[in-house]
């Protein structure tokens, strides 16, 4: 069932992008679940429909643990790679059972917005554990490469 609603959620974001939507903000509060198991996205505040030739910054807002390393620092252009960035995000903590950024879950009730902007921005997003397949790890590992 979990594979079903990644590959929903992927999906969802793909239609977004295929119509030049940015959704900008998306992190599990933004993914509902229908009683039958559909995902649908919420929260398009940050959503932005991309028109050739203009950039989009990204104001304030969005979930520091879930926003790309471009988004943390002073270049807040918004493209489809913030979208990609928060699945892999997504992923990683579904599969891993923790962010990327933090050693593990005790470590998100002590960690400030700051340090973990600035983990995201200077390290490396480790490899997934090594009982996942090496096709996965690569699929993670390339969306959540920096800009």
């Amino acid at each position: 069932k979990a594979w079903e609603i990644v590959c929903q959620i992927a999906q969802s974001v793909q239609q977004l992008h295929a119509n030049n939507i940015i959704h900008g903000d998306i992190k599990p509060e933004n993914i509902l679940l229908t009683e039958d198991f559909k995902v649908k996205l919420a929260d398009f505040g940050l959503s932005r429909k991309l028109r050739e030739g203009k950039q989009y910054t990204m104001g304030r807002g969005g979930t520091t643990f879930y926003l790309s390393p471009e988004l943390l620092q002073e270049r807040k252009i918004l493209t489809i790679a913030a979208d990609i960035w928060a699945i892999g995000i997504l992923l990683y903590d579904l599969l891993a059972q923790h962010h990327p950024f933090l050693k593990d879950k005790e470590d998100a009730d002590d960690i400030s917005e700051l340090e973990i902007a600035r983990r995201v921005v200077s390290e490396e997003a480790p490899e997934l554990p090594s009982h996942y397949p090496d096709s996965l790890k690569k699929l993670i590992k390339a969306m959540l490469s920096k800009v």
